[in-house]
């Protein structure tokens, strides 16, 4: 079923062989350093090296991603989906996000051309896991990257599951 939640640790899932590609958020200065990206650079440190091959702080990575094989037919795709992770660095926008001022560093469009570039070189038989991309450190809006993922990916046939850590993280 396209779009499902399920909460598991997706890196497992990868491990387990229940997904083919993990796509996760990245900014474009090739440092994987809180959540989910630390954890993907201490199981599979070829995701950090494949980040690493591009140019680090090149502005038109954003809405690209790089890839690395971490297991045998199983990647890790770091998808373009911030410039940076630096607060109040460009006079980024200010937002409310559960009940405080915080700056949104998530790029909308960004990870819309991401979502592009996957429908257009991955077959529609791909399983993949995302996670809350955009929606963490970065503080993107869920719901706003949610539509974009199924108003692509999942529109479009592709097989997505949505991996959360808790079920209160599922939307009702």
């Amino acid at each position: 079923m396209n779009g499902k939640y399920v909460v598991k640790d997706i890196i497992k899932a990868l491990e387990d062989n229940e997904i083919d590609v993990l796509v996760q958020g990245c900014n474009c200065f090739c440092q994987f350093g809180k959540g989910l990206a630390a954890l993907i650079e201490k199981r599979f440190p070829e995701a950090l090296e494949a980040d690493k091959e591009t140019i680090i702080g090149d502005v038109n990575k954003l809405g690209t991603y790089s890839l690395a094989e971490v297991l045998p037919n199983r990647f890790v795709l770091n998808a373009y989906t911030q410039y940076h992770w630096i607060k109040n660095l460009n006079n980024e926008k200010k937002i409310f996000k559960n009940g405080r001022k915080v700056v949104l560093l998530a790029d909308y469009i960004a990870i819309k051309n991401v979502m592009d570039n996957i429908m257009k070189d991955f077959s529609k038989d791909t399983r993949f896991g995302i996670p809350k991309i955009g929606a963490g450190y970065a503080n993107g809006d869920w719901k706003i990257i949610e539509k974009i993922i199924k108003d692509t990916l999942i529109k479009n046939g592709f097989n997505v599951t949505f991996y959360v850590i808790s079920k209160d993280e599922i939307p009702t």
